[in-house]
């Protein structure tokens, strides 16, 4: 089974349906904004007769802030951040309720003018006068612009004046009560540097009272020589110390070596017995060589000179030994004895330095704080001289005539022409005024207008299929009285004749033709069209060639029988459910080819029961075989719950809106009761559609008749067999 087209999502609104709106609302833009610029073309004739303004205008400039010292004749160079903040803040100023309230009530100029008379009473006269007066600080310039509004030229610039001069007088007293301050913190500023001097000399004095070291203040005492003298024989005996352990460790070497230093070998070579010994000992080898030659090896004194050298070497070998060691052991006594004396030496030379430095970091101590307290008093000097620099140019200040950083460029000028009303802000004001009014109104039609009534709609707020719109037909254009069910037969070349027939055309691209044998018409409520519907769209299906059987089901209001002539007794569908006759003694010809009517019939007291009996499906199901199409025109959902029942018994639902009149909601609310149903919706149909000037609709109802208008049968042409005629 094919399903039906999907609907298509909600569209935004586009520019397009905008533009629409304007079209169709044109006459309603027009008529407002004429009336709106004629309003204000006639207030500005009023208010010029009778409540004129006149406006004078005068300028205030401003000066950059003036220097402290003005005696190092340094002009400063205008900023013009600096100048920006200066105008914003005389604007200000200038506009303060408190300065405006004193022209009120001190300018006796002021109160004799008709502008104060007319108001003096009113409690919103301070207000009437901030309205009245401007400032405005000019762009990029040191200037404000301040102007006055008033129904008097004179009085306009004679309260102007008033307001300038006043502003005059405050500048000059603000400038010297701000520098009269100055000097009055300056000078107690002074007085405390005064007092601070004093306390820093008299830190001086005590820390040089305490101190009491000669050549303290300059720098050099006898505590800074002991220690450079104590720092040098610390040095000296440190070094020596260092050079008897450098003595001892040679001396260490050689006798691990030797056996003794080179010094003991010295001293011992040096001893007068083993100087004795050596000569003695050379003596006799001098000896025994002059007589060892003459008397040969074996003779008594030669054995006897050689006893005597053993003799003699033993001797000097012993002595030298004796002597080696108690040589060694006095020069290892007398190192050590050297080093313990050098290092208490020492030790006591250190303990002495100690002291000493101690004793030369404490004065360093004392000079630190005396210099910072030096350095101190000369800062404090130095700014006593600045503050009294400037005390002495501030004071020359109060005699310049430069020192207001305000004074007036230039004093209120006689207007010579009304600032108010001007034609050039009424006459567009109004045209702009209803514009935006009329826009307005246009939003508040379209906001509170929530029915359907365009296929955007439908789109947007139903998302269901449109199978088409039905145009609304005016009988007074037609000329002619027309019965509205039955135009699609007494009027086929109408444009609503041909919604039908593209409804048709619609209808069956949705699904196969042969699913839809069952069609059930209905409405969210009554009114909405649904017989005229049905009746028209079984026409053209009839006009097709096709069979089809038109049954009124809408026993509470039928309407088929005041249509159609029925010939025989009044019976209808309500006596075939309820048994008293067959299907076919109900089933009157409509006289149009292919097409029968079933009349409701007698009202019965239980339509809804009648209706979802197993009788009415039977009687839909018999006559399928009968007739192509079988169309029911019921009644609408949301008033009786017959519309529910015989929608699920129909092949295909179609639910009526007519445009401009059902309600979204209601709309809504019949689409979701289908739904909750399992009601096999195919789609909406958008009944009496007025062909709104912009819209869609209106350009297709203009070129269908442009279309349908054209002559078809010029001279000269082949005549047109009928029946293409007809089907065109």
């Amino acid at each position: 089974m094919r399903r039906p087209p999907m609907a298509p999502t909600a569209a935004p609104f586009t520019i397009q349906q905008l533009f629409g709106i304007v079209r169709r609302r044109m006459w309603l833009i027009i008529m407002v904004t004429v009336f709106f610029t004629i309003g204000g073309a006639a207030l500005w004739y009023v208010l010029r007769k009778y409540s004129p303004e006149f406006t004078s205008k005068g300028m205030v400039r401003c000066k950059m802030p003036q220097q402290e010292n003005v005696l190092q004749g340094i002009a400063s160079n205008p900023r013009k951040e600096i100048i920006t903040l200066e105008t914003q803040g005389q604007s200000l100023y200038l506009t303060n309720e408190t300065f405006l309230g004193r022209i009120l009530t001190d300018r006796d100029v002021v109160k004799q003018t008709q502008w104060y008379l007319k108001r003096k009473d009113k409690p919103d006269i301070l207000k009437d006068l901030k309205n009245a007066f401007q400032a405005t600080p000019h762009r990029d310039s040191d200037l404000v612009v301040v102007t006055m509004r008033a129904g008097n030229k004179e009085e306009a610039r004679k309260i102007l004046d008033e307001i300038l001069m006043q502003f005059r007088q405050d500048m000059d007293k603000r400038a010297t009560a701000e520098l009269r301050d100055k000097v009055a913190a300056l000078n107690k500023q002074n007085e405390q540097i005064d007092q601070t001097i004093l306390r820093k000399r008299d830190q001086l004095s005590a820390l040089s009272t305490k101190v009491n070291v000669p050549g303290w203040e300059q720098n050099r005492t006898v505590t800074m020589d002991e220690v450079e003298m104590t720092q040098r024989e610390k040095m000296r005996l440190d070094a020596q110390i260092n050079e008897l352990l450098a003595q001892a460790r040679r001396i260490e070497e050689d006798r691990r070596i030797l056996g003794y230093s080179s010094r003991v070998n010295n001293a011992v070579q040096n001893d007068p017995m083993i100087v004795g010994l050596r000569n003695q000992l050379s003596n006799l080898q001098m000896h025994l060589s002059q007589v060892l030659g003459r008397l040969g090896e074996d003779h008594q004194r030669v054995k006897a000179i050689h006893s005597a050298i053993a003799s003699v070497e033993a001797e000097l070998q012993q002595r030298q030994g004796q002597l080696q060691r108690q040589y060694s052991e006095s020069e290892q006594r007398v190192i050590q004895n050297e080093i313990l004396t050098l290092q208490q030496q020492y030790e006591k030379i250190s303990e002495q330095y100690e002291s000493v430095a101690a004793r030369e970091n404490d004065l360093d101590r004392q000079r630190a704080s005396y210099d910072i307290i030096q350095q101190e008093l000369l800062e404090f000097s130095r700014k006593k001289e600045q503050v009294e620099s400037r005390i002495t140019a501030i004071n020359v200040m109060l005699d310049n005539p430069d020192r207001v950083r305000a004074e007036v460029a230039a004093w209120g000028d006689l207007p010579i022409e009304i600032s108010f009303p001007r034609l050039a802000v009424f006459g567009p004001g109004g045209l702009l005024i209803g514009l935006l009014f009329s826009g307005l109104i246009i939003f508040l039609l379209e906001f509170f207008d929530d029915s359907i009534k365009t296929p955007s709609d439908v789109n947007r707020y139903i998302e269901q299929p449109l199978l088409g719109m039905i145009p609304f037909y005016d009988e007074q254009e037609d000329g002619k009285e027309t019965v509205l069910a039955l135009v699609a037969h007494s009027h086929p070349q109408a444009m609503i004749s041909e919604a039908y027939r593209q409804v048709r055309t619609n209808l069956f691209f949705s699904a196969p033709i042969n699913e839809l044998k069952t069609l059930f018409i209905t409405s969210s409520v009554a009114g909405c069209g649904k017989t005229t519907t049905a009746v028209n769209l079984a026409i053209t299906l009839a006009a097709e060639g096709k069979r089809i059987l038109l049954v009124d089901a809408n026993f509470r209001r039928a309407l088929l029988n005041r249509l159609f002539v029925m010939e025989g007794p009044p019976r209808g569908l309500s006596n075939v459910l309820v048994g008293q006759v067959p299907a076919a003694e109900v089933i009157h010809a409509s006289g149009y080819e292919g097409l029968d009517i079933v009349d409701a019939g007698p009202v019965p007291p239980n339509p809804s029961v009648l209706l979802g009996s197993e009788r009415m499906k039977k009687f839909l199901e018999s006559q399928k075989q009968y007739y192509d199409h079988i169309i029911v025109d019921g009644p609408p959902v949301l008033v009786v719950t017959d519309a529910r029942i015989l929608a699920r018994q129909a092949d295909g639902t179609i639910a009526l809106i007519k445009a401009g009149k059902t309600s979204r909601g209601i709309v809504q609310r019949m689409v979701r009761e289908l739904k909750n149903n399992k009601v096999n919706l195919l789609g909406v149909l958008l009944n009496e559609v007025r062909p709104r000037k912009g819209g869609y609709f209106h350009k297709a109802y203009r070129s269908y008749y442009d279309y349908i208008s054209y002559d078809s049968n010029p001279v000269g042409a082949l005549p047109v067999p009928t029946d293409e005629v007809s089907n065109k």
